[in-house]
């Protein structure tokens, strides 16, 4: 996996490309983001067409506002934070209905294993904000202060979500074998 700093820096450089006018430079930071930004946006919406109209609306706002993303201290959490911003907006102005959806359509399908089915399961159980901790820190790979970030929270609170979360997997498996 390449180093956390060199992912940094190519976001920056892509940002700094667009904001100077080089549109092939969104197409790199979509390549380097896009499945991330969608998996997180899946964590959060439970619907993978809904979280792909979340990506493109973000996108859209990344190419209109480069050079404002460009001045956030940690771009990449602040793209981060506009996904999970979207898909929380979008989800109070249309009252989705968790009912129904899947957790992770593009993974769990009837092909998938059994294993698969039973952490699709296992994660469902889960409250949303604790779900989405646990993605962001083990999935994207971002500290608890990063999260704590991305989420609008303070740090202790972070750290709790994940820590419940990992209990509540604990008792879900526990309790399935």
């Amino acid at each position: 996996m390449p180093d956390d700093d060199i992912i940094s820096e190519d976001i920056h450089s892509f940002l700094k490309n667009l904001a100077d006018g080089d549109i092939s430079a969104l197409g790199d930071l979509y390549d380097r983001l896009s499945k991330q930004m969608l998996n997180y946006a899946n964590t959060i919406v439970r619907n993978n067409a809904t979280a792909e109209d979340i990506v493109h609306d973000v996108f859209l706002l990344i190419h209109s506002n480069s050079k404002r993303i460009l001045k956030a201290k940690n771009p990449e959490g602040y793209i981060m934070t506009m996904v999970r911003n979207r898909a929380y907006n979008l989800l109070k102005s249309k009252k989705m209905s968790e009912t129904g959806m899947n957790l992770i359509p593009d993974i769990v399908d009837e092909s998938s294993s059994e294993e698969t089915l039973i952490t699709a399961d296992a994660l469902d159980t889960l409250p949303k904000n604790q779900r989405e901790a646990l993605y962001l820190h083990l999935n994207c790979g971002y500290t608890h202060n990063e999260v704590a970030l991305i989420q609008g929270i303070p740090l202790v609170t972070a750290k709790w979500r994940y820590a419940k979360a990992l209990s509540r997997l604990r008792e879900y498996f526990s309790q399935t074998q």
